[in-house]
């Protein structure tokens, strides 16, 4: 081969070399090994960079990219040629056009020993999209691990709130028991009825941590806010004591709001006892209920608000007020500043979740030294008030039966509590502490069972699996189940709602004895 023709031959292998790596999607770029100097990149290094050959070639990485940068550069290429080795950043920062982007670099030196002849090669590929997909993935394993975590608090919410809901049944049950003997007049009577009001105000309490947990809601209704807080007056003295003076400026012919009373009494109860807590020293607290109108200028103000009348709710302490760092966080669910065991961080955010379920607003002003002012406001409903028994015809309230009740609770105090309750409103009761000793007892019992009373959460047999069970020989019984749960996450059991009656957990002697008579007489089998 003549000396030119070898010349063309490499000269074309040179522009074959060149067009491959313009293709690569790689970016490659050389430079030399003394002033490391850009000697060549190709065409993927000019896309990543956002820069032309024209621009790079015979420049240095200080007169392209931010000292910091360029000083980090230089040192790993030093790095590279001196001794000779090949070195690889698994993750490097750059500055682009298009942004910061993320490469994972070879470098090496080639070229002779001498120095003269030797250059700095580098290939850099970007991962940018790979990293944030990677730490996408990271982030989609922290947020199944919440859920889980999430799950697992949702079900040993469910079992805490089951066996607390147990309790309190028993607690409403011997208070309503013992209220009976008393005349209305006695103080002790009073107390009793405040005991009773508590038990229910902790089983709304519970009902809202298993909604927190697992979904549900309360049934709102027709509700004057002065109404809740003339019945709760007496009790929320006594809870503020004597060193704090308790005064109430209530507006006549307040507006209706449409809510869970018993909801609007854990709102109250939460306010004042944090009002309490911040007058250690003792005090002023005022209650004021007012009508207001929120305009287009509030809504600016405060965006997440509804336009539209409201009644106010403002609860005003005269204590050591709260400081602007500790505002920014006092709606965030389990913050406190209180010591260990003196209180959860509960108590505001649940005024908020409660509030904003009725579409309202609270807002919070405080001063260190002159104390606090929460407003409540929740939008007006129309409508006169409706009384805790509107629509209950006459034949649901608590009536005496002769029928026969097969009741399962595996609580072993409740069992015997509610089977002397029933008793003594003359129904025949069978007992049994589980699904296995139900399904005994009906195959023992020659007579008709006009009633199953079951628990919906039980052990390898749920309630309604328990109540298909028996339906099967006692087509006619009609059945009643309590629980914790809504309606429908029991007919998500499997059954029909029109072929039972629920009973909320907890539960007092009326309102059971009211549900079976429901039962009895008004579900169809």
């Amino acid at each position: 081969m003549s000396e030119d023709a070898e010349s063309r031959v490499f000269s074309l292998d040179a522009e074959l070399l060149r067009t491959l790596i313009d293709k690569l999607p790689v970016m490659v770029f050389m430079k030399d090994a003394i002033e490391l100097r850009f000697e060549f990149i190709n065409r993927a290094g000019e896309n990543l960079l956002g820069r032309s050959r024209e621009e790079l070639i015979g420049r240095t990485d200080r007169e392209l990219f931010a000292p910091l940068v360029a000083a980090a550069f230089e040192a790993r290429d030093r790095g590279t040629l001196a001794p000779s080795r090949t070195i690889e950043v698994t993750e490097e920062p750059i500055s682009t056009s298009a942004g910061v982007r993320w490469l994972r670099t070879t470098k090496m030196s080639i070229g002779d020993e001498s120095g003269g002849g030797r250059h700095l090669l580098a290939i850099s590929e970007d991962i940018t999209a790979d990293r944030e997909l990677a730490r996408a993935l990271v982030r989609a394993e922290g947020a199944l691990r919440d859920v889980q975590r999430r799950d697992a608090m949702g079900q040993l919410a469910a079992g805490i709130v089951h066996d607390f809901d147990n309790q309190l049944s028993v607690i409403l049950s011997k208070a309503e028991a013992a209220m009976a003997g008393l005349t209305a007049g006695d103080p002790l009577r009073i107390d009793l009825a405040e005991v009773a009001r508590a038990g229910r105000q902790c089983a709304d309490l519970t009902r809202r941590l298993l909604a927190l947990a697992c979904g549900g809601a309360a049934a709102p209704r027709i509700v004057d806010l002065n109404d809740v807080i003339f019945g709760m007056e007496r009790m929320l003295r006594r809870l503020v004591g004597e060193n704090i003076q308790l005064s109430t400026d209530l507006t006549q012919k307040l507006w209706t709001v449409s809510a869970d009373p018993s909801a609007l009494e854990q709102v109250l109860v939460s306010l004042v006892l944090n009002a309490r807590d911040a007058m250690p020293g003792g005090g002023a607290l005022v209650i004021k209920t007012t009508n207001v109108e929120l305009d287009e200028a509030f809504m600016q103000r405060h965006p997440d608000a509804m336009r539209g009348p409201h009644v106010l709710l403002a609860v005003s302490d005269t204590g050591h007020g709260i400081d602007q760092e500790t505002m920014a966080r006092v709606s965030e669910p389990f913050f406190t500043t209180k010591a260990p065991q003196m209180g959860t961080g509960l108590g505001l955010w649940s005024v908020r979740d409660i509030v904003r379920r009725r579409g309202g607003t609270v807002l919070l002003t405080s001063e260190l030294g002159t104390g606090t002012t929460v407003k409540v406001y929740v939008p007006r409903a129309d409508g006169r008030p409706t009384p805790p028994n509107a629509g209950v015809p006459p034949e649901f309230l608590p009536a005496l039966g002769d029928e026969t009740i097969l009741l399962v609770e595996e609580e072993e105090l409740l069992l015997r509590v509610v089977c002397g309750v029933l008793r003594r409103h003359g129904y025949t009761v069978l007992g049994a502490r589980g699904p296995g000793e139900a399904l005994l007892l009906s195959e023992q019992h020659a007579g008709t069972i006009d009633l199953l009373v079951t628990d919906v959460v039980m052990p390898l047999l749920s309630g309604p699996q328990l109540a298909e069970r028996l339906l099967c020989t006692r087509p006619a019984m009609k059945v009643v189940f309590t629980s914790g749960y809504t309606p429908d996450a029991i007919e998500r059991h499997g059954l029909p709602g029109s072929r039972f009656v629920l009973v909320q957990k907890p539960f007092s002697t009326s309102t059971l004895t009211r549900k079976i008579r429901e039962a009895l007489e008004f579900v169809g089998s």
